[in-house]
């Protein structure tokens, strides 16, 4: 019979395994900030230079990483989401559908998700990938 410290540990080397396999089936994330901010310039039907003034940065940096072309520093992801009212780690989730990228309800939701338990969130983990099998 395991201990309850080994029952822990186990279990916190089965997570984080299942994380690193999920991040590994994911888009780069140079590739994610462009395709969520091309989404977004399509959603608002703004142009490169529009968010460029709205997040007051050169239209070159905006170019640059819209077309994958330079690094996103952390603060330049802030100023363009912040453009669209987002958080800059909004742009970092791979495959956000339209309708989300627009809707206040994703920070909630993250924010709920993060104040839950251990248990909880593997209910809730559970049962996405029921729904996303269907």
């Amino acid at each position: 019979m395991i201990g309850m410290e080994n029952a822990i540990i186990i279990s916190a080397l089965s997570e984080s395994h299942t994380i690193f396999d999920m991040a590994r089936d994911r888009p780069a994330t140079r590739e994610t900030v462009a395709a969520n901010l091309k989404a977004l310039l399509r959603i608002r039907q703004w142009s490169q230079a529009e968010l460029a003034r709205q997040a007051g940065l050169p239209t070159r940096t905006v170019n640059s990483v819209v077309n994958m072309e330079g690094a996103c520093t952390v603060e330049t992801a802030d100023k363009l989401a912040a453009a669209f009212g987002l958080r800059g780690w909004h742009l970092l989730i791979p495959n956000l559908p339209d309708d989300l990228m627009n809707s206040p309800s994703l920070s909630s939701l993250v924010e709920s998700y993060a104040n839950l338990n251990a248990g909880s969130r593997e209910l809730i983990n559970d049962l996405a990938s029921k729904l996303a099998e269907k």
